[in-house]
């Protein structure tokens, strides 16, 4: 190797090494930094972030979306809790809650939740509440666990059949490319020295806080684009495809509401209006499939 590529080499390198410590510090002080508004409980070696408020039995425990941390219930969580206890919880990665060195499942992601409870010293029997994503997670929280005494499915994904997957959620190569590639940049902080230059130019004023609907966030800035939440989403993406695929749980006579959008799907893609049409009609159907779950289902319509 002569002197001019190992240079090159060790130029890359370094810039390769000092991008990635400086990526760890960040995404370091930046969980160190989330408002905490509840409480912080080590879990298998991981802290976890929740939060419950109010007093009343059954407490409710809401399970947020796809790539959401608890302020997504912020104004549901307070109006809760004004007549029975409610509790809300970061899943790993997510908000306060540390990202593990583990594959995502949904028996680790049931006993995370379950431990998080006990440690906050929730007795009180349990009404399970999911939104989109976080609706088809607690379908398999049931499993062995009598506390639980209702389920109410908030707009809940729920299992489907190979060739909806394959229709409307089946994930090109390219996609996958973007996801790994998308992911190593932010590890080595490419996205952050992006933010920093734009910040320093005055392209972006917010930097690397990424301001997100008001209306359900407040003032409060999170980075979208950061390595720890891009893996947690990563993780949770796959974990979503693979409950999809899975077999529809039996909830017996449990007490089940399902409260499911009126409206048409927003869901953007690159196809034309015809498939979002079909999509919505194919939401319709698994709205209605849901009810299937339980014996004593009623859907409501919002």
């Amino acid at each position: 190797m002569n002197k001019k590529l190992l240079f090159v080499f060790v130029i890359i390198f370094s810039l390769l090494t000092a991008g990635y410590i400086y990526e760890i510090y960040y995404a370091n002080k930046e969980l160190t930094s989330v408002p905490i508004v509840g409480n912080i409980y080590n879990i298998n070696n991981y802290n976890m972030h929740i939060q419950c408020s109010g007093n009343g039995n059954p407490a409710v425990i809401l399970e947020s979306g796809l790539g959401s941390d608890i302020y997504t219930w912020e104004s549901v969580f307070y109006k809760l809790s004004k007549f029975t206890k409610v509790c809300r919880y970061d899943r790993r990665g997510y908000g306060g809650s540390e990202l593990d060195n583990k594959t995502a499942n949904i028996d680790q992601q049931r006993k995370d939740l379950f431990k998080l409870l006990n440690q906050e010293e929730v007795n009180e029997e349990l009404i399970l509440v999911g939104h989109s994503a976080g609706g088809l997670y607690i379908q398999h929280y049931v499993k062995s666990n009598s506390d639980i005494v209702g389920m109410v499915l908030v707009d809940s994904s729920s299992s489907v059949s190979d060739e909806m997957i394959n229709k409307f959620y089946s994930v090109s190569i390219l996609d996958k490319i973007k996801t790994v590639l998308n992911l190593s940049l932010a590890k080595i902080g490419v996205f952050r020295f992006i933010d920093f230059l734009e910040c320093l130019f005055k392209f972006n004023n917010v930097a690397s806080d990424v301001l997100v609907d008001d209306k359900i966030y407040g003032s409060r800035k999170i980075n979208l684009r950061n390595s720890r939440y891009l893996e947690a989403l990563a993780r949770d993406e796959h974990l979503y495809i693979q409950m999809l695929k899975s077999t529809k749980p039996d909830l017996g006579n449990l007490p089940l509401t399902v409260i499911s959008r009126a409206q048409k799907s927003q869901l953007k893609t690159s196809n034309e209006h015809v498939f979002e049409n079909e999509y919505s009609k194919a939401w319709a159907v698994w709205q209605k499939n849901l009810l299937t779950l339980s014996k004593n289902s009623k859907q409501i319509i919002a």
